[in-house]
């Protein structure tokens, strides 16, 4: 199949999922949030007992781990908003699907994303651990340095980050491999995170953390919309514009040069 193939039939699936069984939809978009989340807390609580006093390596390692939710993502059907930016926006260009039914697609998504990641924060702050988190944890301090960037640097960071998430879905999709389809997604998530890009559902998992823990009063929950929203919109810039949007053109039936697998 070639990327038109499968970016068609992924829509086609979203549509179907949205329009005849939005409850499934739904809980597939929870599970994505909720699996970011879990990534996120296990790699700031291993990483934490490991690396107290280095926190270079720290930040390397927690990004590493963090990867391993868009694996289970990908493995297990979840429904992430960043990646669906990417095939809404293809399949806008190959005339598959109208830009109000994109728009629902990925509002339903991103809204069950947060849900998802929200619920799991929220199991999360029974445990002492993250319950009593203290104001230099790594996680608190990585929330506090994203809500003091300008809005310009949201939108920049915003559209690397997801440049690099899309990389890796178009790898997930056109290579057969599974081993090699593991090391690509998590080199890719690895690197956005460890510099220090900007993935609305990962601060989604992040804030969430923070939000519910004793730590969480000092921040207002308008400021998690505006940093959201922004990011959200530079999300959608690089995984639709540079890479669903680059990759549909690239892919043009009249193309004699397409991926495929």
């Amino acid at each position: 199949m070639n990327f038109r193939e499968l970016v068609t039939g992924a829509v086609h699936k979203k549509e179907n999922l949205i329009d005849n069984d939005l409850l499934r939809y739904c809980l597939r978009s929870v599970y994505a949030g909720a699996y970011l989340t879990l990534s996120t807390a296990a790699g700031a609580f291993m990483v934490t007992r490991m690396f107290p006093d280095a926190p270079g390596m720290a930040g390397v390692i927690y990004a590493f781990l963090f990867a391993f939710g868009l694996v289970y993502i990908l493995f297990l059907g979840g429904e992430l908003a960043t990646s669906n930016m990417m095939y809404t926006t293809a399949g806008l260009y190959f005339k598959e699907l109208k830009v109000s039914k994109q728009f629902k697609i990925l509002i339903i998504c991103t809204l069950f994303n947060l849900i998802g990641a929200f619920f799991m924060a929220w199991l999360f702050s029974f445990m002492p651990h993250f319950k009593e988190m203290p104001s230099d944890y790594i996680l608190a301090n990585t929330v506090n340095a994203k809500l003091a960037k300008p809005v310009v640097n949201l939108i920049v960071e915003g559209i690397i980050a997801n440049v690099f998430v899309n990389l890796a879905i178009l790898s997930f999709m056109l290579v057969k491999n599974q081993v090699g389809r593991i090391i690509l997604v998590l080199t890719a998530v690895t690197m956005f995170v460890a510099l220090g890009t900007e993935h609305v559902i990962a601060n989604f998992a992040s804030f969430g953390l923070v939000y519910f823990s004793d730590s969480g009063g000092q921040f207002s929950f308008i400021s998690f919309i505006i940093q959201w929203f922004w990011v959200w919109v530079g999300n959608l810039i690089g995984g639709g514009i540079f890479i669903g949007l680059g990759y549909a053109y690239l892919n043009h039936p009249k193309s004699k040069y397409i991926e495929s697998v």
